[in-house]
């Protein structure tokens, strides 16, 4: 995939928030709670400027899923929440009014694995309809890692002279927590 112009930009920014708007939409279906449309805004980065604050990595860590997927379009991509959302979302995926930190950490990797997948292919199979082209993916793969991690990662993987991001913002109906994520599309 090759952004040439602005407006090549703006069309693949467009196209990945129609795919951020399917994957809020599983999150949605997964808590059951309604999720206010989310704000999403897709940024091109050069690799070369990677980094903390460029990436808006706001915590110290993240739970990060990540899946790749070959095809027409070779593409690796990672989607973070902050630990506060984490814990919020598997409480409401395990229907628990309160819980025990303890106990939820048990069902993190599980539950994130789960819905990174949803979340992931939701946005990536918006994408794939709209430019018309067959994909396959791996396994989801679960960890928690540092923002210096995820920094790490990205920089050592994409072998691109650009990143895209898309920095989710979402509220969640009846809940004061503002929720924030982020999707790493790391080209190959």
């Amino acid at each position: 995939m090759k952004i040439e112009h602005e407006l090549d930009f703006d069309k693949l920014s467009e196209i990945i928030n129609i795919g951020t708007k399917c994957a809020t939409q599983v999150l949605s279906d997964v808590i059951g709670k309604t999720i206010q449309p989310p704000v999403s805004k897709v940024e091109l980065i050069r690799l070369s400027d990677v980094s903390i604050s460029s990436l808006k990595l706001e915590s110290e860590k993240f739970s990060t899923v990540t899946l790749e997927f070959v095809g027409k379009l070779n593409i690796q991509v990672m989607l973070s929440f902050s630990e506060e959302t984490v814990l919020y979302v598997i409480q409401k995926m395990m229907s628990m009014e309160t819980y025990d930190i303890d106990t939820v950490h048990e069902f993190i990797s599980e539950g994130m694995c789960e819905l990174g997948n949803l979340m992931i292919n939701a946005c990536l199979s918006a994408i794939t309809e709209t430019l018309k082209i067959p994909i396959e993916s791996t396994l989801p793969c679960y960890k928690i890692k540092s923002a210096n991690e995820i920094v790490t990662h990205i920089k050592g993987m994409s072998n691109k002279e650009f990143i895209l991001v898309s920095h989710i913002n979402f509220s969640i109906e009846g809940v004061s927590l503002s929720m924030t994520g982020k999707i790493f599309f790391l080209l190959n």
